[in-house]
């Protein structure tokens, strides 16, 4: 996505996530930069399906324990949810969603709360409430 090529990242990321085992820290990670790329590209559908199947992943997958070097670093792993969450509020508030939005928003401020020492509120889950 690096230099306006989210169609160039797109397959790339779908080849990540075809070759991932299922439930797999690969396979959220992808699904997850997958879901920005297709924002970029306006396809509002796939992303909501990509960040959708990455929040379906037990929460082990999202990379705070097991997470590969290869894929990605344990900081962005651990942004991993909110990301997705992002991209589906995103999507939201582009079909004009809002109060869908919103929720989303609160869903993943929520999350951030049940995290270790309420740490996870450092990767902004709030930035999409405006």
């Amino acid at each position: 996505m690096a230099r306006g090529r989210a169609r160039d990242a797109l397959r790339e990321l779908e080849a990540a996530a075809g070759s991932a085992a299922p439930g797999s820290a690969e396979l959220v990670s992808a699904r997850t930069l997958e879901s920005f790329a297709r924002l970029s590209v306006g396809d509002l559908d796939g992303a909501c399906s990509a960040a959708s199947e990455a929040l379906s992943a037990d929460s082990s997958a999202w990379g705070r324990k097991d997470a590969s070097a290869a894929m990605t670093s344990l900081t962005v792993a651990a942004q991993l949810p909110y990301m997705a969450m992002t991209s589906l509020a995103l999507a939201a508030q582009l079909r004009g969603e809002l109060s869908s939005a919103l929720q989303i928003t609160d869903d993943a401020a929520d999350l951030a709360d049940r995290s270790p020492g309420g740490m996870d509120h450092r990767y902004r889950p709030l930035w999409t409430a405006g």
